[in-house]
């Protein structure tokens, strides 16, 4: 994604109010996270040496967290975007 359509699309989702959306973005951007491990993000994932995060294949890779990252992951207890059908679960 070009960082003019990124920006504008975090500016919008801060400007809406949406931290849900905007947390989206920031671990898709600045962590390289892919869909499936973004819907599944656990507050268990972070750790004082980064990201801790199981994708594809099974394989578990250690991810820095970027400055700009950090704040959007401040108060994540148990998944970041839990399932509104499914209690306990993620979306």
């Amino acid at each position: 994604m070009p960082d003019d359509v990124f920006e504008a699309a975090l500016r919008e989702a801060n400007r809406a109010g949406d931290v849900e959306g905007a947390r989206m973005l920031m671990l898709g951007y600045y962590a390289g996270l892919r869909l499936s491990e973004i819907a599944a993000f656990h507050g268990k994932s972070i750790t004082d040496l980064g990201l801790i995060i199981k994708g594809k294949g099974r394989v578990t890779r250690r991810i820095p967290v970027h400055p700009r990252l950090a704040p959007y992951l401040l108060g994540i207890d148990g998944y970041a975007f839990p399932s509104w059908r499914i209690p306990g679960r993620h979306v």
